[in-house]
């Protein structure tokens, strides 16, 4: 047995070896167009990750991919949808290259926490809001 294969990694109630991460890798690297929801349905095909019912274990899956990309084990890539709870991923990342937004807002409605906190990291970094009639908008 080579030294690789000795190490282990749990994730999910799940041992996975240096081979398989390997294994995983070789996957996210075969198709870069892959989303997050595709390779983990061809990771549980690929190393038997499946349910009592016969069904991929896919959600336990994608938590796994996220903890080992948290870890540095692995690179996902980049979600394509928010995470479910209302928030949205990389929104700073997304405007850093801009030095000037323009932004509109309905009367009456409040900018979200997350979009408030994202606008005052932008402006801090040297960005400049046109549009803005009420700076209280930024207000906490």
């Amino acid at each position: 047995m080579s030294a690789s294969a000795a190490t282990t990694y749990r994730y999910c109630g799940r041992l996975f070896t240096a081979d398989q991460m390997e294994q995983i890798r070789d996957l996210i690297a075969s198709d870069p167009k892959r989303n997050r929801l595709q390779l983990s349905r061809l990771v549980c095909d690929q190393l038997g990750w499946f349910m009592a019912n016969g069904r991929r274990k896919e959600m336990s899956c994608r938590v796994a991919m996220l903890r080992m990309h948290r870890d540095g084990l692995i690179r996902l890539p980049p979600p394509q949808k928010g995470n479910g709870n209302g928030q949205r991923n990389g929104e700073l990342e997304k405007l850093k290259d801009l030095r000037t937004l323009i932004i509109g807002q309905q009367s009456g409605r409040k900018l979200s926490a997350t979009t408030v906190e994202t606008l005052k990291k932008w402006i801090q970094d040297g960005g400049m809001l046109i549009g803005v009639r009420d700076h209280r908008l930024l207000e906490a």
